[in-house]
């Protein structure tokens, strides 16, 4: 039997590098062009060792050239489309956080079993003078805003979820990636890409924008102040949230509009576009199919807004609202999915929780009746934050039982009755973020906790 014995100089192995280096430059370009996500396009880079792998088979003997083609046509699909094709799919984000959109898949797996949680708790060492404000899952990153009464303090933050990937180890590890001081503070943030909207809490900018595609050096591209805080007026941001190109901005309660539209397209150029004045501070916002859901500390505590353009200018016209029963409780928290709208309010007398139908919504206005209420409860406490999915509805409160907890209605009808309610963060979330099927919750205590929830799967789905 003749042996065919390829060398660093022979003209198959030359042909097979030069068509994997031009396959990593086409893949690297692509990813950069389309994904836009430098994470992975740096660990293509780093990640040579399957170009040393074939430089290694420079000097193997093989029994003859079906033998060849065959090893090499084995090799290359193992290393490159394979463990490629593992390696896009664990680092990078999807099309919806290219867009902005909401990456939650929350009760939607039929294989989860969501009355069975699985916690995890890590403890983040920070400035303890801070108070975590926001944080934020996307891909492989959480981002974290906070507030301190020393503006010398950090106060933007960048977790690496899974620190130990570099060694194949892909289970959630958070780590510390950088810190970043931007002034006087941050009240929330949204992530889009490469990019971090954050709303201060300062009376100098309310808007600062800041460059993650290095997550190990963010930079801030820029600052902008709301032209209508002149002559004494001054405010704060409370909430952010982005759509399509612009963001919009709630701050506290001023003498003019409460809420701000801003034109993003240009991150190192923010042009404010249009507002609208609420009367109270904008606790959260959630933008939807043209329309802007606003919870307020007002009545009604949400207020639904027409988003209108005419050319370069963003005019909000009111088109309907839902004022609760109980007058002392505010509008907190919301969701959106499916056509309904979830709302959590702060205690203060009748329901806490709300799912509506958005269509219903779209009236001058709309008091708490059966037409316009498609589930609701007490849960006794404030809701911070709210996520819901169809019947199932995740929350986090200040609820002394449980901070967070997973509603599911039993029957769905007028006449709500909601079963399996299960308690779990022992203490009182700062934020709650939902990323896949997985829910990120930060709370401040003496030291900062980091808590990843995910569900186990139904016994007949992990066994098929």
């Amino acid at each position: 039997m003749s042996t065919i014995k390829i060398r660093k100089k022979g003209s198959l192995m030359l042909e097979l590098l030069i068509a994997l280096f031009v396959g990593t430059i086409i893949l690297s370009s692509l990813n950069q062009l389309v994904l836009g996500n430098q994470i992975i396009y740096q660990d293509i880079l780093k990640n040579d060792s399957w170009i040393s792998k074939v430089e290694a088979t420079s000097s193997l003997a093989f029994s003859d050239e079906q033998s060849v083609a065959k090893q090499i046509s084995d090799f290359v699909w193992q290393k490159i489309f394979f463990d490629l094709s593992v390696l896009f799919t664990t680092k990078t984000h999807d099309w919806s956080d290219d867009f902005g959109k909401n990456t939650c898949t929350f009760g939607t797996d039929p294989s989860s079993d969501y009355s069975k949680p699985i916690v995890s708790m890590f403890n983040i060492v920070m400035d303890p003078s801070n108070t975590p404000t926001q944080i934020f899952s996307r891909g492989r990153y959480l981002y974290m805003t906070t507030n301190s009464s020393r503006s010398t303090s950090t106060d933007f933050y960048i977790i690496d979820k899974y620190s130990n990937a570099a060694k194949g180890d892909w289970s959630f590890n958070p780590r510390l990636v950088y810190a970043l001081d931007t002034g006087p503070g941050l009240a929330a943030i949204y992530v889009v890409g490469t990019i971090a909207y954050v709303g201060n809490t300062s009376s100098t900018n309310q808007l600062r924008i800041i460059d993650v595609s290095d997550p190990t050096h963010p930079q801030i591209l820029s600052s902008l102040k709301m032209s209508h805080l002149t002559n004494g007026v001054t405010t704060m941001a409370q909430s952010i949230f982005y759509d399509n190109g612009f963001v919009y901005l709630g701050l506290a309660k001023n003498s003019g509009e409460e809420l701000r539209v801003i034109d993003v397209s240009s991150s190192t150029f923010p042009v404010e576009v249009g507002g609208f004045e609420l009367g109270a501070g904008v606790n959260s916002i959630y933008v939807q199919d043209g329309y802007v859901y606003v919870a307020t500390p007002n009545n009604p505590e949400l207020v639904v807004l027409s988003v209108n353009f005419f050319g370069k200018i963003v005019v909000l016209k009111q088109v309907g609202s839902f004022d609760a029963t109980g007058s002392s409780g505010n509008g907190k928290s919301l969701d959106f999915s499916m056509g309904n709208i979830y709302l959590g309010r702060t205690k203060g007398g009748g329901k806490e929780v709300y799912s509506l139908s958005s269509s219903s919504l779209m009236q001058s206005a709309v008091v708490d009746d059966s037409s316009s209420v498609l589930k609701s409860f007490v849960v006794d406490s404030s809701v911070d934050a709210i996520a819901g999915r169809g019947s199932l509805i995740a929350l986090a409160s200040a609820s002394t039982t449980g901070q967070f907890e997973i509603w599911k209605d039993s029957v769905i009808q007028s006449g709500i009755n909601f079963s399996n309610s299960i308690d779990h963060v022992k203490y009182r979330p700062a934020s709650l973020s939902c990323d896949g099927n997985s829910f990120f919750v930060a709370t401040a205590t003496s030291s900062y906790f980091l808590y990843k929830i995910d569900f186990q799967k139904n016994k007949l789905t992990a066994k098929i």
